[in-house]
């Protein structure tokens, strides 16, 4: 009887640890923007943030349970994309933007990096822009690990639709602290 909850408590243990390990490759990012569209002869400006961007997915994620306030914009290194993760999960929900065909310059330990990108839409497969990035690598030796200073400014093309005119973009992005998964481990169960 001890046997299973203790394999069961071991496997939570793991499987916690294993979203955890995956959650310290996303990195947190800070996001602003202005797009710029026709009404008539009028331009019409709109603002993009975090929470514009966060609000933009519950608002079409409609039926789902994910509340805003453990949403979060991250910034995937590995597969050079903007997503949107559940900070109690560590799960990936959403793929916002995506970077590709880059053009790189680095110094020699590969520490400091000065790239160009493409900039891809989640919903697009054809680049609808390009991003300049300047990127820091930054050793440490503390529980964190190393970090990831990015900074990039993005010039980019939403695609209007009948309901929607195109607009055209330009933001800057940076990245913060790893994203840390706010979950907990379940007490172990008492024994009879």
């Amino acid at each position: 009887m001890k046997l299973p909850k203790l394999i069961g408590a071991t496997l939570a243990i793991a499987a916690i640890q294993l979203v955890a390990a995956h959650a310290a490759d996303l990195f947190l990012v800070n996001l602003r923007a202005t797009c710029k569209s026709m009404n008539g002869d009028r331009v019409v400006i709109t603002r993009v943030s975090n929470q514009t961007i966060l609000r933009a997915f519950v608002a079409e994620d409609i039926g789902s349970s994910n509340n805003i306030r453990n949403l979060r914009l991250v910034y995937d290194p590995e597969s050079d994309r903007i997503l949107i993760a559940d900070n109690t999960s560590g799960e990936v929900l959403d793929d916002w933007f995506g970077f590709g065909n880059s053009t790189t310059l680095s110094n020699s330990d590969d520490t400091r990096r000065e790239r160009q990108a493409f900039v891809f839409l989640s919903s697009n497969g054809a680049a609808v822009g390009s991003a300049l990035f300047s990127e820091r690598v930054i050793h440490s030796n503390g529980p964190a690990g190393d970090r990831l200073a990015v900074r990039g400014t993005m010039l980019w093309v939403e695609p209007g639709d009948e309901t929607i005119p195109p607009q055209i973009c330009t933001g800057s992005f940076t990245t913060g602290k790893k994203l840390v998964v706010k979950t907990t481990v379940p007490p172990p169960e008492p024994t009879p």
